[in-house]
């Protein structure tokens, strides 16, 4: 989805008011104005007790970066398909679903979008996004998702970069975003468009090519 501290999905500015109402509207509740926490300053907020709690997901949770999370007494919660093989360990440990058991898609470092058919069921009964919405909506906000499916249709609604992928409009082989019209760059001319990027500036997809 293009994670980053100041962009909304989709690589979307959150200092764009435009954006934000988008998003406001959709899951009727505010955006922040202000900027979240990368993955390294999310380390620091707990270590310096600005962060109170934390829900880490995802590859290597249990590695160096992870593990040293668990060490700060903050109430911790842990997803992952293993357990830490020693201490410290999280104040809670709920079982995940590895990518075998799971339905969706993947991207890849190449923006390659290729869908995942679950091989089998998760053991304990649910997938991540399952877990995730049932949190959500025990801490007071629902998340309502029936499938898979309801997730694919909010992200076209809300992410241009992603709307062919509506109902898991994915090809097999994959499919790389942004999605072209007929082949072509959504430019007059079909082509793309280059930029020298100097180093430590940095600009998302979306400030270089235009998107519909």
């Amino acid at each position: 989805m293009g994670v980053r501290p100041n962009y909304l999905p989709g690589q979307q500015p959150i200092a764009e008011p435009a954006i934000s109402q988008k998003f406001e509207a959709a899951w009727g509740k505010p955006i922040p104005t202000e900027q979240g926490r990368g993955a390294i300053e999310i380390v620091q907020g707990v270590e310096k007790g600005k962060i109170q709690g934390i829900l880490a997901l995802g590859g290597d949770a249990t590695g160096k970066i992870g593990n040293a999370i668990f060490e700060v007494p903050i109430f911790s919660v842990l997803v992952d398909t293993v357990s830490p093989e020693k201490p410290p360990y999280p104040d809670v440990i709920l079982p995940g679903a590895n990518f075998a058991e799971t339905e969706g898609t993947y991207t890849n470092c190449e923006r390659r979008i290729q869908h995942l058919h679950r091989a089998f069921s998760p053991p304990a009964g649910k997938e991540n996004w399952e877990i995730i919405a049932a949190l959500s909506t025990s801490l007071g906000y629902s998340m309502n998702y029936k499938a898979v499916s309801s997730i694919d249709s909010e992200i076209a609604q809300l992410v241009p970069i992603l709307q062919a992928g509506e109902g898991g409009g994915y090809s097999e082989e994959g499919t790389q975003w942004p999605f072209f019209k007929n082949g072509r760059f959504d430019f007059e001319d079909g082509l793309n468009r280059l930029r020298r990027v100097e180093s430590g500036n940095y600009e998302p997809l979306e400030a270089l090519t235009s998107l519909s």
